[in-house]
């Protein structure tokens, strides 16, 4: 007999409501009322420094916690951190990334009337760990925990779409 998907119990959805309930209600307090913190700190390197230990803080530990204490399993495999992608996996990634970065800056110069400009950019210790860290910690929180937590209650494109919408409601207070 295939192995069947096991439909959730009444228990798991409301560990899940109950956890996104309290994660939303933390993360727009921090977003809306604490960010005068982050505005706070003079050095921009230290500002995105600390804007990425605490989205660790918020976002990865409760996940990590969740998986462990709730779900009784390890973190690393349950929220797909011990998946190492293939060489041509990343090649394909990096592909289709950098495309779609062509087209929106081609899209922008030449719909947008904008001009690329080199003095707006600055590269810097906490530049550097807020654009490649911050995308991780993001993933494990949303595609990590979130997404595979849905998939296990609906299917798989109303979980990628309720998925896409918490994820767009998390950066609205921004």
């Amino acid at each position: 007999m295939p192995d069947q998907k096991l439909p959730p119990t009444r228990r798991s959805v409301v560990e899940l409501v109950l956890f996104l309930a309290a994660f939303f209600a933390v993360w727009s307090v921090r977003a809306t009322y604490l960010y005068s913190i982050d505005d706070a700190i003079a050095s921009r390197t230290l500002r995105l420094t600390y804007s990425v230990v605490v989205k660790f803080a918020l976002w990865v530990v409760p996940a990590f916690a969740f998986a462990r204490w709730v779900r009784h399993s390890s973190p690393f495999r349950y929220l797909g951190w011990s998946v190492v992608p293939s060489f041509r996996q990343w090649a394909w990634c990096l592909a289709v990334t950098g495309l779609f970065l062509g087209v929106v800056v081609t899209l922008e110069t030449v719909a947008g009337g904008k001009t690329l400009s080199r003095s707006g950019l600055t590269f810097d210790l906490g530049g550097l760990l807020f654009a490649l860290v911050t995308p991780m910690l993001e993933e494990t929180l949303f595609r990590g925990l979130i997404l595979k937590e849905l998939t296990t209650l609906q299917r798989s494109w109303q979980a990628n779409l309720l998925t896409s919408f918490l994820f767009v409601r998390i950066h609205l207070p921004f």
